[in-house]
């Protein structure tokens, strides 16, 4: 496995980590209400913003831990970490597709809003559109490294 496809699986799976925790959070003080008063998109934008900021934390920390274990397993010290042209070409790749969710979610949720939905469920949507993106990308890359390009 090589450098970049390890990143890429320590980004996938801290991004389920991230999205998991999040979509609890906000389920959860959803169905409180929370959100529901007059600064509860100020309260929704606080609570996004401590978990994007934790979601850094946690890619960070996938991705130390995935070269450890990564060390251990293999018994290499030092593994490699070159980056080469095939390596630029996948990551070029990887953010096409992650763009291109991406911009499907905003679609997405420019429809939801000028069909009558909230603010609240528009801006979750673009969220969830920005989250789909990242996966998405992660596993093309993933994929582009397993089988080929």
């Amino acid at each position: 496995m090589t450098f970049e496809e390890r990143n890429n699986l320590a980004g996938l799976l801290a991004g389920i980590v991230v999205i998991s925790l999040y979509v609890w959070r906000i389920s959860g003080q959803h169905a409180l209400g929370v959100y529901a008063g007059p600064d509860g998109l100020t309260i929704w934008a606080r609570d996004t913003l401590w978990m994007i900021a934790i979601g850094v934390g946690i890619a960070i920390l996938a991705t130390i831990l995935t070269a450890i274990l990564y060390a251990i397993v293999t018994g290499d010290p030092k593994p490699s970490m070159i980056v080469d042209e095939r390596d630029r070409w996948i990551k070029i790749w990887g953010m096409r597709v992650t763009m291109v969710v991406m911009s499907l979610g905003l679609i997405a949720g420019l429809f939801a809003l000028a069909f009558g939905w909230s603010l609240f469920a528009v801006l979750n949507i673009f969220l969830a559109g920005f989250s789909l993106g990242d996966m998405v990308g992660n596993l093309t890359k993933l994929g582009l490294y397993r089988f080929g390009l």
